[in-house]
This record gives C-alpha cells, structure tokens and sequence, in this order.
C-alpha cells in the first residue's frame, strides 16, 4: 500500500471517490495492509457512482463468487456521467448474488 493511500471505505452510498477491493481473513470489517488487493481511484470526476441498499457501505462475495446466504448483499450501483442527460447505468446484486444491468426510467444523475 502506498504511503498516504486512504484503506477506509465510506458508508453513505457514494462509490464515485473509489473502492477497494480486500480480504477480510480476520472478519472485523476493516482493511489490513496485508489484506488489500487493490485500491481503486475515481474512475472520472464527471462520473457518479451511487449505492442503494446493502451495498451503499460494502459489496462482498465468498471466494466462490457467492453472497452470504443471508441476501444481505443485495442492493444496486446507480452509475451516470454528470454532464449527459442519458439514463444512468444501474447494475443489481440479487439476494442470491446474481450480477446484472437492469432497466432505468430515469434520466440524467439528479435522480440517481
């Protein structure tokens, strides 16, 4: 991990400043240095990334690619371009963990 990098992951549902991507091989919920994987910038400052549901502060899967059995990882990433008055991209987790784009009525970030 680089000197400086921050490792804290926010809880208000907003993706747009990065992510991280760890293990959590002790299970408290906080990242290690020797668990990072990788740490992800803001993919663009006109790009807004919004969580709703069980994903605004995590989105984990088991090794095997599977939610916990529980379906609390279900919830949606609302993606869209600031400066677009196209529909944002909205990608579903489902309680089994099934992956996918659904359909948005929306147009443009406001309401995302």
């Amino acid at each position: 991990m680089k000197n400086g990098e921050n490792k804290n992951c926010r809880s208000d549902g907003d993706w747009s400043q990065g992510w991280l991507v760890y293990t959590d091989g002790n299970g408290d919920h906080s990242v290690q240095d020797i668990e990072l994987i990788e740490s992800f910038s803001a993919p663009n400052e006109n790009i807004r990334i919004v969580a709703t549901g069980a994903v605004q502060k995590t989105a984990s899967f088991h090794v095997a690619g599977l939610v916990p059995e529980d379906g609390s990882q279900q919830g949606q990433f609302h993606m869209c371009h600031l400066d677009s008055n196209s529909k944002p991209k909205v990608v579903a987790i489902d309680a089994e963990g099934f992956v996918q784009i659904v359909p948005v009525r929306s147009k443009g970030c406001s309401s995302g």
